[in-house]
């Protein structure tokens, strides 16, 4: 039997031995179906009023045993009757005794059990099936279709309005069941096809809502405005006195659940989005609004606020903004500050909805540490124009001490005053059918002060009356609410919905987010047979159940909560198929049916080009955490971490999602990749000693799971790690280790990559003979296996070996057939690394403007697709060949973009680069302080290469404290000490105090000599020789004296 038990209402006077025998034979034959009977469900301490509307509240139908005492008119089985009828549960009539129905029972049909038990209780079994089933249904509606008919003739005339409502709406559900009933097959062909309809509907993306307005606002707004939206008027007028305020930065709104926090905010943005305030407050415009909510698709996110801001900015400022929160080891608040100071002059409004579900469990703090310091830099920020309004049933306390001053909280305690209450009220009530609209004002006071005034009570209160017939305002008042008044409203008129509306907000409520009607018709095609829940959806609105935006629909979080504890726990049970899943009623089933959509969902790979069109697969991972289902969610992720998450510069989602299931995996592979994705995010963010801590991890992992490909992989990336932490030396021993395993197993794949590895690591070590026989190697065995990716590597990493050589037209050979390779395969990343190779060979050939272009065209593939190592690389390059031109102006603008990008390996290069075009713009112009046009400032040009040379020495340094030998940091620590010695104008024997830094020793020429003398007798090259002097020389330019003639011999290698 499905799911929910029977209730079994009997009196005591003459049933007192056939109820309980009743249970157990229900209970005791097959199949088991479950009851509560009073005896032995109110256990001591408890009272029939506690116990049994609740117990009716949530069973699957009542069975009334008939005998004189149950329709006596004081048997408490009447009430037992009440509340059946008011909660809508189907009633089956036992016969024990020769008796008359109750009249409110109608002609329904009754079971005998006066003479033939046996053949009674196989009719009763029966009967409790068909429940289960359409022809089931249709019975359950023509009785309450008939008690409906039945009432309106007795009604008064105050009362048939709601009466012919219930009639109307039973009557279109009978029509519908009769249809299914007629033709099974036709109507499962139209939920499928109406779901396959909306499956492709939500893959396109969501307009914002509302009609024209004079501001840009991204996202449909959390909380639609009721026609019916009274009184508020101081606190709307607190709102509007916060917007105008310059000084304060943030507006929490703290309240109780259905308080109406979220309303209040919404309609005040709303009148916003048309330049005024509402109330006749005055006119305000805005530069933009943006709506994200913890309820909706958009949640609360740093990533989130950026892209929505980026959209009020011009596209230019943009597109550098979103390469800037892609440079993974840029800190959040400088990030922010830059987003901040791009915003246009007019206020622009951010609403962050439903904060309490970011806190931590104790309320005090913010859960997600990128958002606490998006946030308080907000606050901290010189002068802007974003103004916050947090809307959150809890204040983060520790959040709300910071800058007090600027942040400004809102406590909204109190429910609506008279006369707002009574007029939602009435203006609910259109057609009076809920008998408010005609009610006195002393009633409707009441009701008020039930309800303490709150908006969400005052519509639930209103939604029983809409539901049930059979309570009127008085009774409900007579009952007492308590001060839990929001939540107790909304479960008792959630119970009085029909058994497929409670269904439709069930599934809603386990989506947890707006959804379209598929996706309710998706998640309940099992268990309501020709479900179309759009009309029901729309039902539901109109009687405040539902709220509806941008065709999306959605609960309010008190009513997700309570349908959601309506449904059946359950559990995780990993033998279940997802078709047999599909037909189970619990949390977790239906939880996981929810996920199952966004699988359909989901966009085609090929239009993967956002973290928008991952909002499927973004819902999934939630939902399957969610259900507890950690390893489908670490397997959803697996999907789109590396080759779209990574790609795209989003490392913190990525940590984020890793960190939810890291703890909780059971499958050991899943473990490893999540070990694995969490130590290359941490990398890119430039925490390597932390994706160190992550791949040492694996390796015991992997050999505990036999998995010597894994344990392969994570001494390969830790030997990467080591790399970007300059220590070379290291990462070659874990290449090594790296490539024994993989000739052990047999991974000629794997064995391939690490022998490429292993061969660049030698290059930065100078010993460009051995790294090209593994490059060698490696070409080998990719071409073998037809690993087309592989070859492009190694071919462009044989080309950057002749480059070092001085080989210029071998090494362009190899970097044009890696490029046709990388295209041939669609690998931008590879494909941009080629185009700054090139650039940088015809750099050394002089051949300045098709340097330039292919430059250009790395630079460009490499912000498209945050790519940073050649977003710094190729800017450095371009620098360079701006200044051997003379064009010092472009060669600054260029040096200083690549220093935007964090690449540790490189940026000695870069600071030293610019530094040295500091220096020639200063001694072209024939000032100390000068524009980069040449024309006068207050920039001290000197001091700003001063900077930049002892920043860059302290780069190298760093480098060289652990790889002695990496000749690049040598060369770029030799040109900066000739920097600083050409600025100091000292003394070449040395000790003078240096330019404007009281307490720095001036290098000496003897300090630079021997730097570069170490750095020839690791790479003697042609080809790097060349690229130095060419810098080198452009120092000379500066040193009319010729302080360093003595230098250069040592820089060429000649001395």
């Amino acid at each position: 039997m499905s799911d929910g038990y029977c209730f079994i209402s009997y009196s005591n006077g003459d049933a007192d031995d056939f109820g309980p025998q009743l249970a157990d034979e229900l209970e005791g034959g097959h199949p088991y179906i479950d009851t509560w009977l009073d005896k032995r469900n109110i256990l001591p301490g408890h009272t029939w009023d506690e116990k049994v509307p609740e117990a009716i509240k949530t069973c699957k139908c009542l069975l009334f045993v008939m005998t004189k005492d149950s329709v006596a008119d004081n048997s408490i089985c009447a009430e037992e009757l009440d509340w059946a009828l008011r909660y809508k549960k189907p009633i089956l009539i036992l016969r024990l005794q020769s008796v008359e129905s109750p009249f409110r029972l109608g002609k329904r049909q009754w079971i005998d059990f006066s003479n033939n038990h046996k053949a009674a209780m196989a009719k009763l079994r029966q009967a409790i099936r068909r429940l289960d089933l359409p022809e089931g249904q249709l019975d359950v509606l023509k009785d309450r279709f008939a008690d409906a008919n039945r009432d309106l003739e007795r009604a008064q005339p105050g009362e048939k309005t709601r009466i012919q409502s219930d009639l109307d709406a039973i009557k279109e559900e009978i029509k519908t069941i009769e249809q299914i009933n007629k033709d099974p097959e036709k109507a499962r062909k139209q939920t499928r096809k109406n779901i396959n309809a909306g499956l492709e509907r939500d893959r396109q993306p969501l307009n914002p809502t509302g009609g024209k307005s004079s501001s840009k606002f991204i996202n449909p707004r959390p909380g639609s405005i009721p026609d019916y939206f009274e009184g508020r008027l101081i606190e709307t007028e607190e709102i509007a006195d916060f917007l105008k305020n310059d000084y304060q930065r943030i507006m929490t709104i703290v309240g109780r659940a259905g308080g109406g926090k979220t309303v209040l905010a919404c309609r005040v943005l709303q009148g916003l989005e048309n330049g005024v305030f509402p109330n006749d407050i005055g006119e305000f415009k805005v530069g933009g609004i943006i709506y994200l909510s913890e309820i909706s698709n958009y949640k609360v996110t740093v990533a989130n606020i950026f892209a929505g801001l980026l959209q009020l900015i011009e596209p230019g400022k943009a597109e550098k903004l979103e390469q800037l929160y892609r440079e993974a080891r840029l800190p959040t608040d400088e990030k922010i500050r830059a987003l901040l100071a791009a915003l246009p002059q007019e206020p622009v409004v951010l609403l962050l909805d439903n904060f309490e579900n970011l806190l931590s469990d104790d309320g005090v703090s913010i859960s997600d540490q990128e958002l606490q310091i998006a946030l308080t830099t907000i606050l901290q920020a010189p002068l802007h124009s974003l103004k916050v309004l947090i809307t959150t049933r809890i204040l983060p306390r520790d959040f709300s001490l910071v800058e007090p001053g600027r942040h400004c909280i809102k406590h909204l305690e109190e429910g609506l005053k008279s006369p707002f209450a009574e007029n939602v009220l009435r203006k609910m009530d259109k057609d009076g059918s809920a008998g408010f609209r005609d009610a006195s004002e002393e009633l409707l006071g009441r009701v008020r002060e039930a309800t303490l005034g709150y908006p969400r009570a005052l519509e639930a209160f209103y939604g029983i009356m809409r539901v049930d017939r059979y309570t009127s305002i008085e009774e409900l008042l007579e009952h007492g609410l308590p001060e839990t008044v929001v939540e107790k409203l909304v479960g008792e008129a959630f119970s009085r919905l029909d058994i497929t509306s409670q269904k439709i907000m069930q599934a809603l409520a386990a989506f947890n987010r707006p959804v379209s009607s598929a996706a309710i018709d998706f998640a309940l095609q099992q268990h309501v047979f020709g479900i179309n829940s759009a009309p029901i959806l729309d039902r539901l609105v109109s009687m405040h159940f539902v709220r509806r935006e941008a065709k999306r629909y959605f609960l309010h979080p008190v009513d997700q909560e309570y349908a959601f504890s309506r449904v059946p726990v359950g559990e995780a049970d990993k033998k279940v198929g997802q078709g047999a899943r599909s037909r189970i009623w619990d949390q977790h089933a239906l939880i996981l049916r929810a996920a199952d959509y966004f699988t359909e969902v989901r966009k085609p790979r090929a239009e993967w080009k956002t973290l928008d069109d991952l909002a499927a697969q973004l819902a999934e991972f939630d939902l399957r955490c969610a259900a507890g289902d950690y390893d489908a969610a670490a397997s959803v992720l697996r999907e789109f971490d590396f080759d779209y998450l990574l790609l795209w510069g989003h490392y913190r989602l990525m940590i984020q999602m890793y960190e939810k299931v890291q703890a909780k995996l059971q499958d050991a592979n899943l473990k490893m990749g999540n070990l694995n994705g969490l130590g290359l995010a941490y990398r890119e963010l430039g925490n390597a000693r932390k994706s160190i801590l992550y791949f040492e991890q694996g390796i015991p992992a992997a050999q505990g799971a036999k998995n010597r490909q894994a344990e392969g992989a994570f001494l390969g990336n830790l030997g990467e790690a080591y790399t970007a932490l300059g220590e070379v030396n290291k990462a070659i021993e874990f290449h090594e280790q790296s490539i024994i395993i993989a000739r052990e197993i047999g991974d000629r794949g794997s064995e391939s990559g690490s022998l490429g590895s292993l061969g660049s690591a030698y290059v930065a070590l100078g010993n460009v003979t051995k790294a090209m026989e593994f490059y060698e190697q490696a070409l080998a065995i990719n071409r073998e296996i037809s690993n087309r990716r592989g070859e492009e590597t190694d071919i462009g990493n044989m080309g950057n070996a002749y480059a070092d050589l001085g080989e210029a037209n071998k090494a362009i050979e190899f970097h044009e057939q890696s490029l046709l390779i990388a295209r041939e395969i669609g690998h931008r990343g590879s494909e941009s690394v080629s185009l700054g190779s090139l650039g940088l060979i015809f750099l050394s050939l002089e051949e300045y403007q098709q340097a330039i272009g292919y430059m250009l065209q790395a630079i460009q593939l490499a912000d498209e697709i945050s790519f940073p190592q050649i977003q710094n690389y190729a800017r450095w390059c371009l620098a360079q060949a701006y200044l051997f031109q003379n064009d010092l102006t472009n060669a600054r603008a260029a040096s200083e973009n690549a220093l935007q990008y964090d690449v540790p390996e490189n940026n000695h290069n870069a600071t030293a680069l610019h530094g040295i075009i500091l220096l020639r713009m200063r001694d072209l112009t024939g000032l100390s302080e000068s524009r980069p046009d040449g024309k006068g400032s207050d920039e001290d040009l000197s001091g700003l290469a001063v900077e930049d040379f002892t920043r860059a020495i302290v780069q190298a340094d760093e480098i060289l404290a652990k790889t002695p030998e990496y000749y690049s940091a040598l060369d770029a620590k030799g040109l900066a000490l000739c920097g600083l010695i050409l600025v100091d104008r000292g003394d070449p024997s040395g000790s003078t105090e240096a330019h404007d830094q009281p307490g720095r020793v001036a290098p000496t020429i003897e300090d630079a000599i021997t730097t570069f003398r170490e750095a020839r007798k690791i790479a003697p090259h042609a080809g790097v020789v060349k690229r130095v002097l060419r810098l080198f020389d452009e120092l000379a330019q500066c040193d009319p004296d010729g302080l360093l003639k003595d230098v250069r011999p040592a820089a060429a290698g000649e001395a």
